[in-house]
């Protein structure tokens, strides 16, 4: 939850302090670097989360003004963020 509102900060700023869009390009970087792991196998919803997190907090972004300034926090809470726009699901459909 914590990582979340760091994420909300973060799209806040860059609505009020870069381009249009540039926000939604990190999210975009994110999901492409995680969905291997979402799309994989895991015993449940929960592990799912884990494992996307750890993965989101490893990834090799290109260097930007919003990339310049993540922290672990802002990249477990973009994974968040990518499930409220049903980009990404915790829970295998049923």
């Amino acid at each position: 939850r914590e990582d979340f509102f760091h994420a909300e900060t973060l799209r806040n700023f860059s609505r009020e302090s870069l381009p249009v869009g540039e926000f939604e390009i990190l999210q975009s970087q994110f999901l492409n670097g995680i969905l291997d792991i979402v799309e994989s196998e895991h015993p449940n919803g929960f592990e799912r989360v884990k494992a996307a997190v750890v993965q989101s907090k490893m990834l090799q972004l290109p260097i930007t003004p919003l990339t310049a300034c993540l922290t672990p926090n802002e990249r477990g809470g973009i994974c968040q963020q990518l499930a409220n726009n049903n980009e990404v699901s915790w829970c295998d459909d049923v």
